[in-house]
C-alpha cells in the first residue's frame, strides 16, 4: 500500500492506494478506502480536451454505424427502462450530459419527449447532433442553471476528473423529487478474471472505475436516493467472440447481477 502527498479519492478522501495496473502510458491505483480503481495521476484537462477533440475523427465509423443501428440502441433503451420500472413522461424536461451525435434524444423524441437538452465536449459530434435538429450544444455541465425531471449520464460518469462535483452539479440542476440514470462499467468478478484485458482500462477517457459500493456511495454522499439498478455485460465486445456466445454469456452475467456495467436509476434526495 502507498500514500502520496498528492494523491487523495474523490470519492471517499483516502490517500493510499494499491497499483492495479499499466495501460499504454497510464497507471491505474485502486483506492484503499473505496476501491475505485483511478488514473494516477489525473489526466489535465488539456490532455482530455485534445482527447476529445480528435475522438469524432477516429471514431467516425463507430459513430456512424451507431446511427445506421438506431433501431439496436432504441431497442437498449427501451429493455433498460423496463428493467428498471422507469417510465418516461412526455412532459418533462431532459438533458443528457455526453450525448454524442444525439442517438438518446433521437429516442426521446421517438417517445414524443419534446423538451430536450443534449451537451458534449466533441464540437464535430455536436455539429452532426445539431444537423439532425437536436437541441445539443457544448456548454459545460458546471455552467448549466435550468431545471430538468431527468438527467441521463450512459457511460459519461467514469470520464469526469471529479465526479462528486459533477454529481453535485446534477443534484442542483434537478427539479424536486428529479430523476438520474447512470450506466457506467463497474468493477467485479469480471474485471477481477480478465486484470489487464478488461474491456474498460481505456486511458485517458475512462478515469474512474467504480465497483458497485463505491457507486453507491458516491450517490448516497451527493444525496441521492438508488431506487433501482441493473448489471449487464460478460466483458466481451461486440465483434470479440460468436454473436450467439456472446448473447448466452451475457444473458447469464445479467442474470447473476455480476455485469461488468451498471446502470441505475437514483432520485434527487433534499
Amino acid at each position: 500500500m502507498k500514500s502520496k502527498n498528492d494523491f487523495e479519492c474523490k470519492i471517499c478522501g483516502v490517500t493510499e492506494f494499491n497499483f492495479d495496473v499499466r495501460k499504454s502510458d497510464y497507471t491505474y491505483v485502486v483506492c484503499a478506502g473505496c476501491g475505485t480503481s483511478i488514473i494516477y495521476p489525473l489526466p489535465t484537462e488539456r490532455i482530455l480536451n485534445e482527447f476529445y477533440e480528435i475522438y469524432f475523427e477516429d471514431g467516425g465509423n463507430y459513430l456512424q454505424t451507431r446511427e445506421l443501428d438506431k433501431n439496436v440502441y432504441f431497442n437498449d433503451y427501451d429493455q433498460t427502462f423496463s428493467d428498471l420500472f422507469f417510465e418516461l413522461k412526455p412532459q418533462w424536461k431532459y438533458l443528457d450530459v455526453g450525448c454524442a451525435t444525439g442517438i438518446f434524444l433521437d429516442y426521446l423524441k421517438e417517445k414524443k419527449c419534446v423538451d430536450t437538452k443534449g451537451i458534449d465536449v466533441s464540437s464535430e459530434m455536436i455539429k452532426n447532433a445539431n444537423r439532425k435538429g437536436l437541441n445539443c450544444t457544448t456548454e459545460d455541465l458546471l455552467s448549466l442553471n435550468q431545471k430538468f425531471n431527468l438527467i441521463t449520464l450512459w457511460d459519461v460518469l467514469e470520464h469526469f476528473i471529479d465526479p462528486k462535483q459533477s454529481l453535485k452539479k446534477v443534484h442542483q440542476l434537478l427539479e424536486k423529487d428529479g430523476n438520474l440514470i447512470i450506466q457506467t462499467p463497474c468493477r467485479g468478478i469480471i474485471s477481477q478474471q480478465l486484470k489487464d484485458e478488461w474491456r474498460h482500462y481505456n486511458p485517458p477517457q475512462h478515469i474512474y472505475l467504480f465497483n458497485q459500493n463505491s457507486l453507491f456511495r458516491l450517490l448516497t454522499s451527493t444525496n441521492f436516493m438508488i431506487v433501482n439498478w441493473i448489471r449487464i455485460g460478460s466483458g466481451n465486445t461486440a465483434g470479440t467472440i460468436p454473436l450467439n456466445s456472446k448473447k448466452i454469456f451475457d444473458t447469464i452475467s445479467k442474470n447473476l447481477g455480476i455485469g461488468d456495467n451498471i446502470i441505475l436509476w437514483a432520485k434527487r434526495r433534499d
